[in-house]
């Protein structure tokens, strides 16, 4: 697991939320008329249909990583193939949870969904009035 990942992890279960999102969760995936494979996520909340990435952009896997223009068409067809698939796809970069803020707002956007898609697994509930006034997007 990256440092992103763990940082990311770690902010979750400090919100007290008592559902763990499913790690390197996978879906089948075709992202081109060759390419059948699996399709790999950081985190999942599968009975939520939500998708999580985190991207580092230090990553350097097969395919360039995230930084080269090959790695961003993979992202982009990854991500539009799993929407295609009816998943919500939230995508981070490493500067969108760089503060202690951030990822609070980030942890938000995801309980947002999760309150959207009509199951909340939450110990502590998020109000619909900070959802609609303070919640930003960074």
């Amino acid at each position: 697991m990256s440092q992103l990942e763990e940082t990311f992890l770690d902010a979750w279960r400090e919100h007290g939320i008592d559902i763990e999102p499913k790690r390197q969760f996978t879906i089948e995936g075709v992202c081109s008329e060759k390419d059948g494979r699996l399709l790999k996520f950081d985190f999942a909340f599968p009975e939520h249909r939500i998708l999580i990435e985190l991207d580092g952009f230090g990553y350097r896997g097969k395919g360039g990583g995230h930084q080269t223009q090959a790695g961003m068409e993979a992202n982009y067809r990854k991500r539009r193939h799993a929407q295609l698939l009816g998943w919500r796809v939230i995508w981070y970069c490493s500067g969108c949870l760089k503060s202690k803020e951030r990822l609070r707002d980030a942890i938000h956007e995801v309980m947002y969904l999760m309150a959207d898609s009509g199951v909340v697994h939450a110990k502590r509930k998020v109000s619909s009035k900070f959802l609609r006034t303070k919640r930003s997007v960074p």
